[in-house]
C-alpha cells in the first residue's frame, strides 16, 4: 500500500512525531513493527489501520488513499464555498445597479435633448447619484472578495498538490476554475517561482523556489499533469 506509507509519513512528520512515538500510541509492542507499515513492507491490520486513522485524525479511506480530503483540506473547501456564495450575491446585486444605472442615464440623457428640466429630471439625477455610490460600493467589495476567493483557492490547490497520492484532475472543486494556467517568474539572483493564473480570478499565488529554469519548468509540466490527466 504505496499511498498509505507516504501518506503515514507525511502525516507524522506534520505532527512532528517519531516513528517510536507512533508505535508507542497504536500499542504495538515494537516500533520495528510501524516502520514496516511506512516502509511499504507490511500492511496494517484493520485494528491498526483504524487507530492510526484516529491518531492522526483522518478517515480511513483517507489513509488509503480511496479520499484525498482530511480536516484541513475540507476546512478550505467549505470556506471557497462560503466565499463563492457571497460572490454570486454581490455580483448579481452589482450587475442589477450597473443596469438600473445605465437605464437612468438614458432616461436622463433623453430629457436633456427634449429639454425637459422638470422635478422628473431632479430626482432621477439624485436616484442615479445614490446607485451609482452603491454600485462603486459593490465594485470595492467584488474585488476583496475576488482576492480572497484567489487566494483560498490557491491555497487549496497547494494542499492537494502537496498530499502524497492525491489525485487533483479528479477533484471537483478544481474542475470549476479550470483553465488554471502556471507561468514561471524569474526573480534576481536566477531565482525562480511558478505563478498560477485562473481564468475567473487571473494571479493567484506563487509556488515553489527553484533555482534553475529547467527545475521550475520540470516542476510546472509535473503540476500541469496532475491537474488536467487523468
Amino acid at each position: 500500500m504505496e499511498v498509505l506509507a507516504k501518506r503515514l509519513k507525511w502525516l507524522r512528520e506534520k505532527k512532528r512525531l517519531a516513528q517510536k512515538e507512533v508505535a508507542i500510541e497504536i500499542g504495538m509492542k515494537t516500533v520495528n513493527g510501524y516502520q514496516k507499515i511506512e516502509m511499504d513492507e507490511r500492511n496494517p491490520k484493520l485494528e491498526t489501520l483504524v487507530r492510526l486513522a484516529e491518531l492522526f485524525e483522518v478517515s480511513t479511506d483517507f489513509l488509503l488513499g480511496l479520499s484525498d480530503k482530511n480536516s484541513e483540506i475540507k476546512e478550505i473547501e467549505n470556506e471557497l464555498f462560503e466565499l463563492n456564495t457571497r460572490l454570486t450575491v454581490i455580483e448579481s446585486e452589482f450587475t442589477l445597479h450597473s443596469h438600473k444605472a445605465i437605464s437612468l442615464k438614458n432616461d436622463l440623457n433623453e430629457k436633456k435633448k427634449g429639454k425637459l428640466h422638470d422635478l422628473t429630471y431632479d430626482f432621477k439625477s439624485k436616484e442615479l447619484e445614490i446607485i451609482e455610490d452603491m454600485r462603486n460600493k459593490l465594485e470595492n467589495e467584488l474585488y476583496k472578495l475576488r482576492n480572497e476567493f484567489g487566494s483560498q483557492l490557491f491555497t487549496y490547490i497547494v494542499a492537494l498538490l502537496e498530499l502524497p497520492g492525491s489525485d487533483p484532475s479528479k477533484d471537483s472543486t478544481i474542475k470549476k476554475f479550470l483553465p488554471i494556467e502556471i507561468k514561471i517568474k524569474e526573480t534576481l539572483y536566477d531565482i525562480y517561482y511558478l505563478d498560477f493564473y485562473v481564468a475567473k480570478f487571473d494571479f493567484v499565488g506563487s509556488f515553489g523556489t527553484f533555482y534553475s529554469y529547467e527545475d521550475a519548468e520540470n516542476k510546472r509540466i509535473e503540476i500541469l499533469k496532475r491537474i488536467y490527466v487523468k
